[in-house]
């Protein structure tokens, strides 16, 4: 299972490696090309999420970029400036859902990078984003590139996106 999880996080950050370095020039000096803010719901220790947590802001500093993380229940109005190259929101708990409408009012109005990691993908972000949730039922499935393949958990239940474009 951690094999799985540190699969989908090499390939989420080689896009985002991607989609920074594309923005880039369209901002500017406007903003600190290495600042990203990560906004969490929860921590999650039953579920080891603080662990989440760290492997991601490491990962991010790995890639050169400088990390500021807020529990988004201590986001402060405004804190999502053009100061930031991204921001990614991390759901850990699902049973937690963003109730910060502050957060969320400011990270829709923001022009730069957006990430969400986890459920609970709203419908705002579904309409920035032009994508779809479509939610299948017990499956299996096999990851596969030209060199190896992995068979991933058997799942009950997953939301999964359509219509994302190329």
């Amino acid at each position: 299972m951690r094999k799985i999880i540190m699969f989908f996080l090499t390939i989420f950050f080689m896009v985002l490696g991607g989609v920074v370095q594309a923005t880039r020039t369209a901002h500017g000096s406007e903003r600190d090309d290495n600042r990203v803010l990560l906004v969490y719901d929860s921590q999650n220790t039953v579920e080891q999420g603080e662990k989440k947590i760290d492997t991601l802001q490491r990962m991010l500093a790995g890639m050169g970029l400088k990390v500021k993380t807020v529990k988004e229940s201590e986001y402060q109005k405004g804190e999502l400036n053009h100061s930031y190259q991204g921001v990614i929101t991390m759901i850990n708990w699902k049973q937690a859902p963003l109730d910060n409408p502050t957060f969320v009012k400011d990270r829709n109005q923001y022009d730069g990078v957006k990430l969400h990691i986890g459920e609970g993908l709203d419908r705002t972000e579904q309409k920035q984003l032009q994508v779809k949730l479509k939610t299948i039922y017990q499956q299996q499935f096999i990851l596969s590139d030209d060199s190896s393949t992995e068979m991933l958990p058997f799942v009950e239940r997953m939301d999964v996106l359509t219509g994302v474009s190329k």
